[in-house]
């Protein structure tokens, strides 16, 4: 079956809201405001590396929100050594939720380039990889890094992603407080339901890295990690060209 939408790349976190109370109809206008960020909001500041963000929390760190596939200006908000990859990767029909391009300046500095992209079942995930695998890139994969209750980070995992999804969505005052947000995989598929415009029970994300991973890794990798990450925006091209010529995710 063709998909329906090609998804965006999405940036994290959620935008935030007022606490909605415990009632459906409050819980739908909710969703409704959610939906209009999406669809028509934006990344309202970049830094001059080209880093997307909204605003700088207490901690110095960079706090930017989730765009939908229907925003006719999604690439427009995606940082530009990614952008490109991005795109490759929409235009296949993947479903992008999230990426970096990495960043060395400024207080908040991150050595890690990835893509988070979302799958309907383990099945598609493990034949994506391999494709990709097959293609001999230093490509990395990071696979229990959102920290939901049913799989939280462990203390070997503590460098994964933790977003701020609570449909309540109280406002943080800072990133270390919206990591202590406790959401389910249920919580998470119900929110990129609203992104993805689609109605799936369970997703299945993975975060395919270039030149870097911040999660478990061997000892050789991360040597890898080392020596190839100075050449991230050469093989993101290569990677980029051979995404091209994959064929289409068919939803």
């Amino acid at each position: 079956m063709q998909h329906i939408f090609n998804p965006p790349a999405i940036i994290a976190n959620a935008p935030a809201f007022k606490e909605a109370p415990a009632i459906q109809k409050e819980r739908i206008e909710f969703e409704d405001k959610l939906k209009r960020q999406m669809f028509f909001g934006s990344i309202s500041k970049r830094e001059a590396d080209g880093r997307t963000y909204n605003y700088i929390d207490k901690n110095g760190e960079y706090v930017s929100s989730f765009l939908s596939p229907y925003n006719a200006n999604i690439l427009d908000n995606v940082e530009p050594e990614i952008k490109n990859l991005i795109s490759a990767l929409i235009s296949k029909g993947y479903l992008t939720a999230g990426s970096c391009q990495g960043h060395t300046v400024g207080k908040e500095k991150s050595l890690t380039r990835w893509v988070m992209i979302s799958f309907i079942s383990l099945e598609e995930q493990n034949r994506f990889i391999s494709q990709i695998n097959s293609f001999k890139l230093p490509v990395f994969w990071y696979f229990n890094f959102l920290n939901t209750v049913e799989n939280p980070k462990t203390e070997e995992t503590r460098d994964g992603k933790s977003l701020s999804i609570n449909f309540k969505d109280v406002q943080h005052k800072s990133t270390d407080e919206a990591k202590h947000n406790k959401y389910t995989n249920k919580d998470l598929a119900d929110y990129w339901n609203i992104m993805f415009a689609r109605k799936y029970a369970e997703y299945y994300p993975v975060m395919m890295c270039i030149c870097s991973c911040p999660g478990d890794i061997s000892v050789l990798e991360k040597i890898k990690t080392f020596m190839f990450w100075p050449f991230r925006n050469y093989y993101t091209t290569k990677l980029t060209a051979k995404i091209k010529s994959i064929n289409n995710y068919e939803w």
